[in-house]
């Protein structure tokens, strides 16, 4: 019942949209503009009070309501993220000491290992910073996703949704957390049989398509592919996600159509988590949970509005996200097969 009534409310509310709308927006203006005095925990209560009044008294323009509603809650989203962008600005081209754990699969290229490092922490004190860094050593193929790392060296400036990079920065000390994301180890379980079957360079290939798992990569490989534009088949993405629940709706649809549905959100959730949470992985994820729901539900809902909806809480959940090409790109190549392919 819960599904069908989510299902239903997704297809006809404009205050869904509007809200989306505002979201969408108010990251865009807030990046470009630096609004970032938005911060207070009152503007919570505000948009609150506003999101009531546009569902109570929908002649007063619910939909417009809503957009405002959004974009407020954008500017809030955004604020922590601005000043912690300032802070790290502030330590530009000045030897530092900073830990935090290493985002998405470490990448091995020409002799150095370079990833994302999160969850920042800066000097001595473990001052927290919002953003993240791009990150190089020399190559350490013991490094993993998760791991928690205390970096030494020069801080510069950032690029695209990097807030700073270190380049050749000295491993003061890692450590991997015990005992782990039980997905990860599964993930690493998992490439292990099947490298013992499967011979180089095919396993590295393989794992790197099917699992996002480009570490393993020879140089001579990455940049072959790079070469001839084929870097992309190397990134899981939708395709995957919709042979997952072709196979769960064939297999657990038998039981009912409610456990056709769990069953493919479970295993759509458990893949994004082993993949990591890059932002195609994370559109075609919530893409197709959402539509499993309004399939469930006996709604089609249109492509427009599942791309706002999943646009709006990828931004709140990192607003960083707008700048990023692969994010954008996502977004433009299933608007395009959904949108303009019919046409």
């Amino acid at each position: 019942m819960t599904l069908k009534w989510f299902g239903k409310y997704i297809h006809q509310s404009w205050m869904v949209v509007g809200l989306c709308v505002g979201i969408v927006a108010g990251v865009i203006i807030g990046m470009i503009f630096r609004v970032n005095y938005f911060g207070s925990v009152v503007w919570v209560g505000v948009i609150m009070m506003v999101m009531v009044v546009g569902y109570l008294k929908p002649r007063v323009g619910v939909a417009v309501l809503a957009v405002v509603a959004g974009m407020m809650l954008a500017f809030f989203r955004i604020a922590g993220e601005l000043r912690g962008e300032e802070y790290v600005r502030g330590l530009y081209n000045y030897d530092v000491v900073v830990a935090g754990v290493i985002s998405g699969d470490p990448e091995m290229d020409e002799g150095v290992t370079k990833f994302k490092l999160g969850d920042l922490r800066f000097g001595e004190e473990g001052v927290e910073s919002s953003g993240s860094l791009y990150i190089t050593v020399n190559r350490n193929e013991e490094l993993m996703r998760e791991d928690r790392v205390m970096l030494e060296g020069k801080l510069q400036g950032g690029f695209g949704t990097y807030v700073g990079s270190m380049y050749r920065s000295k491993v003061v000390k890692w450590e991997r957390p015990e005992p782990g994301s039980w997905v990860l180890r599964l993930r690493n379980w998992f490439a292990e049989r099947v490298e013992s079957v499967i011979p180089e360079p095919e396993v590295k290939l393989g794992l790197s398509y099917l699992l996002g798992m480009k570490t393993g990569l020879s140089d001579e490989l990455s940049e072959n592919l790079r070469v001839v534009g084929l870097t992309h088949i190397v990134v899981a993405s939708g395709a995957h996600l919709a042979i997952l629940v072709e196979v769960a709706r064939k297999v657990f649809g038998k039981l009912s159509r409610m456990a056709g549905v769990l069953f493919s959100v479970v295993f759509v959730v458990v893949f994004m988590a082993m993949v990591g949470w890059t932002p195609s992985i994370l559109r075609a994820g919530m893409m197709t949970c959402l539509t499993l729901v309004a399939w469930y539900s006996g709604r089609v809902v249109a492509p427009w509005r599942l791309i706002l909806m999943v646009m709006a809480v990828t931004l709140m959940l990192e607003p960083g996200f707008v700048i990023n090409m692969g994010w954008q790109l996502s977004f433009a190549s299933y608007a395009g097969i959904m949108m303009l392919g019919p046409v």
